[in-house]
């Protein structure tokens, strides 16, 4: 299964490369979402939640390991996990929704 990391060559991160601030790039590309972009670990987390792979590969080839260990703790414990990697416990009526 591979999982992938997006991006498009907008002005704004053509100005960050330019500019040597490379360390941003990862938050210009959150913010790209409307054009297609994607961090890997959003796909890793996806791929993860859907039971396309297990959390040891998830972990394992994520870019920030310790943040995607919280996220697949917190889901194990009943916590939603949003979007943008927020938590909230989960309802009763949300579970039975489900």
């Amino acid at each position: 299964m591979a999982a992938y990391e997006f991006m498009v060559v907008t002005p704004a991160i053509s100005n960050l490369i330019r500019e040597n601030k490379t360390y941003r790039v990862d938050s210009a590309i959150q913010t790209g979402k409307k054009y297609g972009m994607q961090l890997l670990d959003e796909h890793l987390w996806k791929l993860y939640s859907e039971g396309k792979i297990s959390d040891h590969e998830a972990v394992d080839k994520s870019r920030r390991p310790g943040e995607m260990q919280d996220k697949i703790d917190a889901h194990r414990r009943g916590m939603q996990i949003t979007g943008e990697g927020e938590t909230k416990r989960l309802e009763e009526d949300d579970i039975l929704r489900s």
